[in-house]
Formats: structure tokens, sequence, C-alpha cells
């Protein structure tokens, strides 16, 4: 079976999981990574993307299954390259998770009508800064994506791990993927389409994926969830 990435529409409203053979990424500045700050050490748990000075789209589950005190109290936003040499790191003020967020179950087999139904739904949120950045956001599409599978190229962006093992977690990459298909509520790229098998893992969650019209780049979608294997 082809191994799926699959990721939110944003027109519709939907868990991902680092950019596996992408590149690292100096580039868009608006994607961060979602973490904690204890002491001298940085943690990068999750990916998000900056669509206003001060608030920051990434998954539901990045968030939404934790307290929100603890959510507020150590959580930081990474904004740079890398989170070990972060140009600048945000506090959050406030989370909002969508209020028909349902967490991902599981799926496997073949996808079908049943295998969709266990991929979760709703899977987004808003994490409001502490204070405004002077970072240039990036906007959301907001029209149907019906007719874009299958003539369209988006970049998935974000910090998490490049392999199954757990390295490479915290710097920021890039990879450009095809859209395969599409369901109500998922954007669906095979990694067997994508140039090197490119794919999401663990620390993509919430991270975007961006698509440009040759004149500005746009968010098509959050990352939602992959195989687990990556």
């Amino acid at each position: 079976m082809n191994k799926l990435l699959l990721l939110l529409t944003l027109s519709s409203s939907a868990y991902g999981q680092g950019i596996v053979n992408g590149a690292e990424e100096s580039g868009f500045p608006a994607t961060v990574a979602l973490g904690a700050q204890v002491g001298e050490y940085t943690i990068s748990a999750c990916s998000g993307s900056l669509i206003t000075p001060e608030v920051v789209l990434t998954a539901a589950h990045c968030g939404g299954d934790f307290p929100l005190e603890l959510v507020l109290q150590v959580g930081v936003a990474f904004f740079g390259p890398t989170v070990d040499n972060a140009d600048q790191i945000v506090a959050f003020s406030d989370l909002v998770v969508h209020p028909d967020y349902v967490p991902l179950e599981g799926g496997s087999g073949t996808p079908g009508a049943d295998y969709w139904e266990g991929l979760g739904k709703n899977d987004v949120a808003l994490l409001i800064l502490d204070e405004a950045v002077d970072v240039q956001p990036v906007w959301f599409r907001t029209e149907s994506l019906v007719g874009a599978a299958g003539q369209a190229t988006v970049t998935s962006v974000g910090v998490g791990v490049t392999s199954s093992s757990g390295a490479g977690s915290g710097v920021k990459r890039s990879a450009a993927l095809e859209v395969d298909t599409l369901t109500d509520m998922f954007l669906v790229s095979y990694s067997n389409t994508n140039s090197s098998s490119a794919n999401v893992c663990s620390g993509d969650s919430g991270g975007p994926q961006y698509h440009t019209d040759g004149e500005r780049w746009t968010q098509w979608a959050v990352h939602s969830w992959a195989d687990q294997s990556c």
C-alpha cells in the first residue's frame, strides 16, 4: 500500500507527524517551531504558521490534548531556522481549539469510506502570542480545493525529525509534495509520488503546506498525520 501523507484542507477545517528527504530551510520565516524552553534546554514538539502578527495556526493535537495552564506556562514559539539558535522566542497568551475537534483513532488497510472515519476531524487550533512579532504572516486559502488534486505541487515546511529513529528535530526543513487526492477533510499526498519519497514525520504536526501562484504564497493545509514509520 502507498504510504499516505494526510493534511487538513483549510477550506473544510481536521493529526501529523518531521520533513523526511527534504532540505534545510532558511526561508519561510512565518513557519515556527512550537515547544518549550526549560533552562538552557529547548524542546521542539510541533510546527505552526504565523497567519497574523499575533496568531499562529497549528494542529489541535499540538495543544488541545494538554491542560491549557500547562501550554501557557511552558509553551513558546521559536522563530528562525533552528530552535537552538532562534531569532526570537515568544510565549503564548491563549489557545483556541476548533470546537468540533475529534482526535485521531488510527487508520489501516486500504483507504475507503470507513478508513477515513478514524483519522480525526477538525484538527486545527490557534495559538495567541504574548506579543506581536515583526514577521510577515502567510494568509491561508479560504476557497475550496476541489479540482486541485493531480495538478498542484505544495511545499511542506516543518521542524520535525528526519526519520523514524527520531533524528534531526528542531531544524526547519521543506519539501515539495504532490497533491494526489482530496477528501472533504484531507489533502492527501502519497510519498511515492514525491521527489525522493518526501514525507512528514513527528514534530511536523501543525506545520503548513504552502502553495504559490507565482506571486505569493498561500497556506493550503495543516499537517495532521502520516505513516508512523515516516
